[in-house]
């Protein structure tokens, strides 16, 4: 079924403010990764290990999706990714997966596709840096875990 006109206006409407969210997200939410830990710093090292394989996997993937407009792989790569950021406590790059599946809601046509596929390029390349800048936090937590 696709959307009604109110519906893709508001998809281009929250598709503006993507910046301010993800900037106001956490890069790393310690509690959130202790939570799910219990401060164990191999236990840590392991989900890092295991969300590096897995976040290539997805990233990949929605470089494709993009390139070939497959808004079903788009949407579940990215909804993938997000339920793995968030559960490790990275919220800056849960927040940009959100939005890149939301764009991907709002491409089943293509006068959206056109008006969203910029914002949705810039939100992979933003959540490229903030995959970097989260895995650099969480090799600084579990230097300071060891640490103490």
């Amino acid at each position: 079924m696709n959307p009604t006109p109110a519906e893709l206006q508001n998809a281009k409407h929250e598709q503006i403010d993507w910046e301010k969210k993800v900037e106001s997200a956490k890069v790393l939410d310690v509690a959130r990764l202790e939570e799910v830990t219990d401060g164990e710093v191999e236990f840590v090292q392991e989900l890092l290990d295991a969300f590096d394989e897995s976040s290539t996997s997805d990233v990949n993937n929605i470089i494709k999706a993009i390139g070939s407009s497959d808004t079903k792989t788009l949407k579940l790569s990215a909804h993938s990714m997000k339920g793995a950021c968030l559960s490790m406590g990275l919220n800056r790059a849960g927040t940009l997966c959100f939005f890149i599946e939301k764009g991907a809601e709002g491409l089943l046509e293509q006068e959206v596709y056109n008006g969203l596929n910029s914002n949705v390029s810039k939100q992979l390349e933003a959540l490229h840096e903030n995959l970097v800048s989260a895995k650099a936090a969480i090799q600084n937590y579990m230097q300071n875990v060891s640490e103490k």
